[in-house]
């Protein structure tokens, strides 16, 4: 049970980085056009 519980945590933990990582390369690119 537990086991499962660290899975669902570490999967949401990597989509919260992925998410983060798209907002950064987003956001350096509305930087470089200005």
């Amino acid at each position: 049970m537990s086991c499962t519980i660290l899975i669902l945590l570490h999967s949401l933990v990597n989509s919260e980085s992925c998410v983060l990582d798209e907002m950064a390369t987003t956001f350096n690119r509305l930087i470089v056009r200005l």
